[in-house]
């Protein structure tokens, strides 16, 4: 592999440019008849190339030109895959509960979807955990609350009540998600003695994975620790999720779910 920062100095002949142009057309029409797996190949081809030939500043020139090309289609390839990943594991999470949601989450906290979205990804963290919490904890208000336990209501840090804007929030979501992990951490690491209770499984909690129990098992750990409870029928985490937990205020799983509803329409 060559870095696309490496500079080699030649200058190509016009009738070299126009051939070049020709293979990466050919490439795009490889790459727009689903051929990846060709793209891929040829792409290993040209690095093998790119060995032999790294005293030619001519040929290293062609070679680096190609081999960009091709991973530009290798790069689409995989955020095309992971995004399709992610639309599938939503669509079979939400079906597996879709009948108990009964109406939508509230405009104010999907608006600013994207952004709270970018921040989950570069931290790794499920978007829509990210507003559940947020929708139960402070209504997705976009403020800090008179209690100065700020938009997550979490006692331990404190922020002077008033509107915020994006990039204060965003202090808050990174804040937010590394209280979370701690949380998750000192479960796996049982300092509470209280993993061995939930049949010495891990949480599994990233932006491209998540399932029910996690979700409920966070939930407990977030808002109070009992190895008595129940994780299907704990409030915090189920409200309003079947009809035996009926309350005016939804849990966390049901927010999750209402997320998902809105983000798959």
């Amino acid at each position: 592999m060559i870095s696309s920062n490496i500079s080699y100095w030649y200058n190509p002949t016009n009738i070299e440019s126009i051939k070049l142009n020709e293979i990466k057309s050919k490439i795009e029409k490889i790459y727009k008849t689903n051929w990846i797996n060709n793209i891929i190949r040829i792409k290993n081809k040209v690095n093998w190339y790119i060995e032999k030939n790294r005293k030619n500043y001519r040929n290293m020139f062609f070679l680096r030109e190609i081999k960009n090309k091709l991973l530009i289609y290798i790069e689409k390839d995989l955020k095309e895959k992971k995004e399709q990943q992610e639309i599938s594991l939503d669509k079979k999470f939400y079906t597996e509960y879709w009948k108990y949601i009964k109406w939508d989450i509230s405009e104010s906290c999907i608006k600013n979807y994207d952004f709270i979205d970018a921040v989950a990804k570069e931290n790794n963290f499920p978007t829509a955990l990210i507003i559940a919490i947020w929708k139960k904890e402070h209504n997705c208000y976009l403020d800090n609350p008179a209690n100065w336990w700020w938009a997550f209501q979490i006692t331990s840090r404190y922020y002077t009540p008033w509107k915020i804007s994006l990039e204060e929030f965003e202090t808050e979501i990174i804040d937010f998600i590394n209280f979370a992990k701690n949380k998750i951490s000192y479960y796996e690491k049982d300092y509470w003695k209280f993993k061995r209770y939930f049949w010495n499984e891990d949480i599994n909690l990233t932006y491209y994975e998540y399932n029910a129990r996690d979700i409920r098992l966070l939930s407990l750990l977030y808002n109070w620790i009992r190895t008595s409870a129940n994780l299907e029928t704990f409030e915090f985490a189920n409200w309003n999720l079947n009809p035996s937990i009926k309350t005016n205020s939804d849990g966390i799983l049901t927010n999750f779910l209402k997320v998902l509803k809105r983000k798959l329409k």
